[in-house]
């Protein structure tokens, strides 16, 4: 599993949303274990981006994922990582029973 620091940000509209976070300080970031990664096209991208809230056949497929304890004794959120083709930043869900984004973070990826 590859494990990420993001600040998630509980019930985000869209993406703008999450990229006020980008900056935010590291050591007040959370864990995000990613279950899974899924890349998407450009156009299904911003259409996801834009509309966090809505129901998400996507998402209900991961609506199982939440967090756990580490063996170290912090805490990881499961989430998978929606990447857009030819982008180079992601948006990590974590939906806790959910179909559309509860908790999600906006991820740049190197």
């Amino acid at each position: 599993m590859e494990y990420l620091k993001g600040a998630l940000v509980y019930k985000p509209y869209t993406i703008r949303e999450l990229m006020k976070y980008k900056d935010y300080p590291e050591e007040k970031k959370a864990t995000i274990e990613v279950f899974e990664e899924v890349t998407l096209d450009r156009k299904a991208f911003g259409k996801f981006a834009g509309r966090l809230l809505w129901y998400s056949p996507l998402i209900e497929k991961y609506s199982g994922l939440s967090g756990r304890h580490l063996p170290d004794g912090g805490y990881a959120s499961e989430c998978v990582l929606i990447k857009c083709e030819g982008k180079k930043h992601a948006i990590a869900v974590c939906p806790e029973g959910y179909e559309y984004a509860r908790y999600a973070a906006y991820i740049e990826l190197t």
